[in-house]
């Protein structure tokens, strides 16, 4: 509870406290319609967490087993749009149990177009009535990694960049 209080007294209140659950972490997005229809769905498992809970490596598993619980969540929420719900499941990736529900699209979005399922063109197409209004599933297998780059310029590119806020590369 020292913990909690810290939060507190640095956050605010109120304080949800949960009990920690053991597991594989999954994280799945969808995309509804205005019926609160899922008309498209990506489930990842995590691999790599940073520190923070940040997802830094995933890959897309199948999210069939996942439907019943998003389903069930979306018609009570009566959810319109995208949504993420992230879930820890048992070793045999069974009985998930919630931990966050995201209103907005992942910053893995991205692996659902390499999964067959771009869900932001999907999206597109919902808001302007050209879906075809069935359900489409990502295929499991495509990978999701954060990566970290680093460049290297001439020092008057920097000076380019506090000066006018353009930074060139063409070394």
């Amino acid at each position: 509870m020292a913990f909690a209080s810290r939060l507190f007294d640095v956050w605010g209140g109120p304080i949800i406290l949960q009990e920690q659950v053991q597991g594989i972490e999954y994280a799945i997005t969808i995309v509804s319609n205005k019926e609160s229809e899922i008309e498209g769905i990506c489930a990842i498992r995590k691999f790599g967490i940073s520190a923070q809970g940040k997802t830094w490596m995933a890959v897309t598993v199948d999210a069939n087993p996942f439907i019943p619980m998003i389903d069930s969540i979306v018609k009570k929420l009566n959810w319109v749009g995208p949504l993420e719900i992230e879930c820890i499941c048992d070793e045999n990736g069974d009985n998930p149990v919630v931990i966050e529900i995201n209103p907005r699209f992942p910053a893995w979005l991205g692996v659902s177009r390499y999964a067959g399922l771009d869900l932001l063109e999907l999206l597109i197409k919902i808001i302007r009535n050209t879906s075809s209004g069935s359900r489409q599933i990502a295929h499991s297998g495509a990978c999701f990694a954060r990566t970290y780059s680093t460049s290297s310029f001439p020092i008057e590119n920097m000076a380019k960049l506090y000066s006018s806020n353009e930074l060139v590369f063409n070394g």
